[in-house]
């Protein structure tokens, strides 16, 4: 009886011991892909901490870049506003010398269409040679200084930037023939009576001809009054210009 007893505890705790056993292995096993797992996440976020590092000197790399930009850019910013200041300051001097070319053009074109007129009113009464000869020189003299002050003002435009446009009709009630009153060192400029009153437009172009020949042709740039001036066009010229050759007026 007391064998029966042992032998039944005997093999209650192997049982027991078997279910305790089976119950550790299980429990082993989840415990082993617990920490599998776990150690995956540790190694992701190790990644995502690596990654993050690295971005996050990407990011300072940039930064240093965007300050170096930063200063250069305000120095180019800061020379701009040095040149822009110093620009105008340029701009004010060229327009104050500008006007008072142009101021001086208007005086010495009207001195020489003065002298002009008065040489043709000294050659109808037969004045001495020695009188026309000064009168000849001062006009000279004024031409040159006339086509200094010109140069001054504004470069002789060409054909192609100051054509008039298409259509463009000239109106005036003056004869299509105008003459020459005087013509400037090297032909580079003339002097034509046909001003605003005529109908003088800058921009006009006109043909130079002595006789039935074309000599060259030429574009108002300043009209007065009472009389032109035109820039003559270089590629144009055949020949020395005179006075008295006749100024043609284009449609």
């Amino acid at each position: 009886m007391v064998i029966r007893i042992l032998l039944t505890i005997a093999l209650i705790s192997t049982v027991w011991l078997g279910a305790a056993y089976y119950h550790l292995a299980g429990t082993n096993k989840i415990l082993r892909k617990d920490l599998t797992t776990n150690r995956e996440l540790v190694s992701a976020q190790a990644q995502t901490l690596k990654e993050s590092q690295d971005e996050n000197q990407q990011l300072r790399a940039d930064l240093k870049s965007m300050d170096v930009d930063l200063g250069q850019t305000k120095t180019r910013l800061t020379a701009a506003e040095s040149a822009k200041i110093q620009l105008g300051r340029e701009l004010r001097s060229t327009r104050e010398t500008v006007t008072a070319s142009e101021a001086k053009i208007t005086e010495l074109t009207q001195a020489i269409v003065g002298l002009q007129t008065e040489l043709d009113e000294s050659n109808s009464r037969q004045t001495s040679p020695a009188s026309v000869a000064a009168y000849q020189s001062k006009i000279e003299r004024l031409e040159q200084a006339l086509a200094e002050a010109n140069s001054k003002v504004s470069p002789a435009p060409s054909a192609q930037d100051e054509s008039p446009p298409p259509g463009y009709l000239l109106t005036t009630s003056r004869a299509r023939t105008s003459l020459m009153m005087s013509v400037g060192p090297a032909s580079a400029f003339v002097i034509v009576n046909y001003g605003a009153v005529h109908g003088a437009l800058p921009a006009q172009l006109i043909t130079i001809r002595r006789g039935t020949e074309t000599v060259a042709t030429a574009l108002i740039t300043d009209v007065r009054e009472k009389f032109s001036i035109a820039q003559v066009q270089p590629e144009s010229l055949r020949g020395a210009l005179h006075k008295g050759d006749s100024a043609v007026i284009a449609n």
